[in-house]
């Protein structure tokens, strides 16, 4: 979360896969550094049931933003695949 709090360069993907409570909080620090046209792919969305509230709360989170077409594919354990509008 350090180095995403002080990276001067701007996305064009972000592969999301780390502790699920902490994706919410990585989109917010990333999410202002995306580039016109970026890709997010976050993992671990369908399973483990465990992580069900952190996944949820994540897609909430970049829905909310109205910035990006996502799609839920339901392989693996789910990844939620999200083009960046803006």
């Amino acid at each position: 979360m350090e180095y995403l709090a002080a990276a001067a360069e701007n996305f064009d993907f972000v592969l999301l896969d780390i502790w699920k409570e902490l994706y919410v909080p990585c989109f917010d620090l990333f999410f202002p550094k995306l580039n016109k046209d970026a890709w997010i792919a976050a993992d671990n969305m369908i399973y483990p049931p465990q992580h069900h509230a952190e996944a949820t709360a994540y897609r909430t989170r970049a829905k909310e933003t109205n910035d990006f077409d996502t799609i839920l594919l339901p392989f693996g354990s789910g990844i939620e695949l999200s083009h960046f509008k803006k």
